[in-house]
């Protein structure tokens, strides 16, 4: 039976992708705050909160679904 993607718990995999890409954001956001880049940095410090907090609720194996980006489908409406 093919697994349907509107209803996808996160796993294990998607938790360690999600901190790996919070780690990079943090690292580039901290490179920006050092540097006075600071709307860029506190920009790309939100955006690495926000994967972190992912990461959590998908090693929890709670569903991504409503707190992920919105698809190109409901950007265009």
């Amino acid at each position: 039976m093919a697994r349907s993607n509107n209803k996808r718990n996160a796993t294990t995999k998607d938790a360690l992708n999600y901190k790996v890409l919070a780690f990079r954001d943090y690292l580039a956001a901290r490179h920006l705050l050092i540097d006075d880049f600071l709307l860029q940095g506190i920009l790309l410090s939100s955006f690495s909160i926000e994967k972190y907090l992912k990461a959590i609720l998908a090693v929890r194996g709670l569903s991504l679904i409503h707190i992920s980006e919105p698809t190109r489908q409901e950007a265009i409406s």
